[in-house]
């Protein structure tokens, strides 16, 4: 709406601005709030959009092993992680899919940031995704005093392997396995032995297996078992992702 203010014309008609300056009265178009995305803008929303909802996936597959106990940026730093996979994938912006990227970009992602997995875990476990999709993941034999972080009054500790099979293409959780082994850090002897386990990947249309860990440990009180772990104190971290 535009009106008469001392001789001068002021406010907008139509697609017009008049304001005054000084003692002349401007007149200038309007700015047009849509700004038109070009086709290549269009298609890096399309690929920002499915690492996204990748993204969502995962952080709810895991939810039983990260507790909440990530930092508040986890989720952007996933997306970011999700994109560097999926721009090894050779189709053309906006057709790039997730599965035919270098899902291995994935491994070490640590979903609490202030918690990398190698400051409290001094040997790393060995995936290998065998040819009829049985995913076997090995601990080596450690030393209980030498090869792990533990943190003061704890009695025990517990890892806790998670796997997530999904089609990130139609947005699809088919399967979420989650294992533990528990070690009493009173009672066990000092030398672990090597220990397996073998998780079946089969499923129907699946493209993808993401495997996450955690550690949690644990503290008594009155004979009772209280998890020490908060948002300072829980490593939680992708070790393996495969194509399946």
């Amino acid at each position: 709406m535009g009106y008469i203010d001392d001789g001068y014309l002021r406010g907008s008609l139509g697609g017009l601005v008049h304001r005054k300056v000084n003692n002349k009265n401007i007149v200038q178009t309007k700015s047009s709030s849509r700004t038109k995305q070009s086709r290549w803008t269009v298609a890096a929303s399309v690929d920002f959009g499915k690492a996204s909802k990748a993204g969502s996936l995962i952080r709810r597959t895991f939810k039983g092993l990260h507790m909440g106990f990530h930092d508040s940026n986890m989720h952007n730093r996933l997306i970011t992680h999700l994109k560097r996979v999926m721009r090894a994938n050779g189709q053309y912006l906006g057709q790039k899919t997730i599965h035919l990227g270098k899902l291995d970009r994935l491994v070490d992602f640590q979903f609490n940031e202030k918690c990398h997995m190698h400051d409290f875990l001094y040997f790393d476990p060995t995936l290998n995704m065998q040819t009829d999709h049985q995913l076997q993941i090995q601990f080596p034999s450690f030393n209980t005093k030498n090869d792990l972080f533990r943190p003061p009054y704890t009695h025990s500790i517990r890892f806790k392997i998670g796997v997530g099979i999904y089609n990130f293409d139609t947005h699809t959780l088919f399967n979420i396995v989650e294992k533990h082994l528990d070690l009493d850090l009173i009672k066990a002897p000092i030398v672990q032995d090597k220990y397996q386990f073998l998780i079946d990947c089969k499923a129907s249309q699946a493209q993808s297996a993401i495997v996450a860990m955690s550690i949690e440990y644990y503290g008594t009180i009155a004979d009772r078992f209280i998890l020490l772990n908060h948002k300072e104190l829980h490593p939680t971290t992708i070790i393996g992702a495969f194509a399946i």
